[in-house]
This record gives structure tokens, C-alpha cells and sequence, in this order.
């Protein structure tokens, strides 16, 4: 495992709220991969979850673009049927597990842009290193 981080990515658009839980990087027989949590929470229980794959895309600070870009339904077959999921919350929420490979070793962010239409609504940047504390 290459490291674990927290960042602090969310947007909050008119309907639905997106956030970066938790990623993890790996170092992998071929390369680089990047594993996130995201989380997708919304007010209404009338909308229909999103579909995080569709309107989703990823893209590096290099300019690289990620076509291998994969998102899973994360813990859904475990905690539909009773169990509460972590951090539970009174609005409908969605996890997706998001994995993007053979990151360029040499890039500092990687930015999931949230493009359902053509254009970009929002930007969620993951930084791939700690930041060190000045002082």
C-alpha cells in the first residue's frame, strides 16, 4: 500500500451533495491505483440515486485523462436488507467505490469532474500526497 488519506473534496450542488471519504492509494503490478469512498447524499426521497459512473470522469493535474476510471456500488447487497451504513444519516445516501489505475507517478491531484451534460458542473480534487505542516 502506497497510502491512505482523507481529503476534504465536496460539492454541494441544488439537488445532490458529493463527497471524497477516504482514499487509498496502491502500488500495483501495474502501477499506481488510486481507490476512493464517495458518498452521495440528497434531500429529496423522491429523486432517483445517481449513477456516480455516468456522471463522473476523472482527469490528473499533468492533463492526463483516466478511461479505466471504475465505480462499484459500495456495501449496498451488505446493508440493504436491515443494517444501517456507516455513518448513518436521515437523508437517502449512496456510496461508490471509485478506482482509477495507472496513475502517472509524477502527478500531484487527481480531480473527479462531475460532467453529466457535456460541461463541467463541479470539481472534486484529491491531493496524492500529504500535505506537511509548516511551521
Amino acid at each position: 500500500m502506497a497510502g491512505e488519506l482523507e481529503p476534504q473534496a465536496v460539492y454541494q450542488g441544488a439537488d445532490y451533495r458529493f463527497s471524497v471519504e477516504r482514499v487509498i492509494l496502491l502500488d500495483t503490478h501495474t502501477g499506481l491505483r488510486l481507490d476512493c469512498l464517495l458518498r452521495v447524499s440528497w434531500r429529496n426521497p423522491w429523486l432517483p440515486p445517481p449513477n456516480a459512473g455516468a456522471l463522473l470522469r476523472a482527469e490528473d493535474d499533468r492533463g492526463n485523462e483516466y478511461p479505466q476510471f471504475q465505480n462499484r456500488p459500495f456495501l449496498t447487497g451488505r446493508y440493504l436488507h436491515g443494517g444501517p451504513l456507516p455513518g448513518a444519516s436521515p437523508l437517502p445516501v449512496r456510496y461508490y467505490e471509485l478506482s482509477i489505475c495507472q496513475v502517472d507517478l509524477k502527478a500531484e491531484t487527481i480531480t473527479l469532474l462531475l460532467d453529466p451534460f457535456g460541461a463541467v458542473e463541479a470539481r472534486l480534487t484529491i491531493p496524492l500526497r500529504e500535505e506537511k505542516a509548516h511551521g
